[in-house]
């Protein structure tokens, strides 16, 4: 009964050390996540201001349309068209920004209790150069879930400081093609680790 009891106990320890674990990757991805959010508030504001705009223009459309008629309405339609137009490039170009530094680490199987940005110096490092923390914005896996632990796991999406350090990674990534999870150290199968761009 003692035996049973302390096994039982050692399967609680064990679980709880997994839920502490578990807990602090939720919180990491959390962190990354609320990065992420805060460039999108920051999107999201530039948007409403330029919908206010828009706004006012259509305001202005409304009372040309009672002033001028027809005509002075179509020249108000072209004008609203063009500053659609512009806004839709504007956000073309912000989408382009943040894609410019990024680049995606996959092949790397995902471990319990891995640290992303630990996971991608240890791979430039590999490559050769040498990178600190500050030279990375953000690192976080991206995609579903898995259900088949036989499938690719999730790739890492890495956001670096500056548009020539990213382009540093993937000259020596070019070079250095056969890069594996064993070079890493990871105890999982060998596959090959690959790093491309989003643009």
């Amino acid at each position: 009964m003692t035996v049973a009891n302390s096994s039982e106990v050692s399967n609680l320890g064990e679980e709880l050390r997994y839920f502490r674990e578990e807990i602090r990757q939720s919180r990491e991805e959390f962190r990354a996540f609320r990065e992420e959010l805060r460039d999108i508030r920051t999107l999201v504001s530039q948007c409403d201001a330029r919908l206010d705009k828009l706004e006012n223009t259509v305001q202005t459309i409304l009372e040309t349309q009672e002033q001028y008629g027809s005509q002075g309405f179509k020249s108000e339609i072209l004008k609203l068209v063009s500053t659609v137009n512009q806004l839709q490039a504007d956000l073309n170009d912000r989408d382009q920004e943040l894609l410019a530094n990024a680049v995606e680490l996959s092949g790397i199987p995902k471990e319990s209790g891995e640290n992303p940005t630990h996971l991608v110096l240890t791979v430039v490092t590999k490559l050769g150069i040498h990178l600190e923390e500050k030279d990375l914005v953000n690192c976080i896996r991206v995609g579903g879930a898995r259900q088949d632990a036989t499938s690719r796991p999730r790739p890492i999406a890495v956001r670096l400081a500056r548009r020539d350090v990213r382009n540093d990674v993937l000259r020596a990534a070019r070079v250095r093609r056969s890069l594996t999870t064993e070079t890493l150290g990871l105890k999982s199968p060998h596959p090959v680790i690959s790093i491309k761009t989003y643009d």
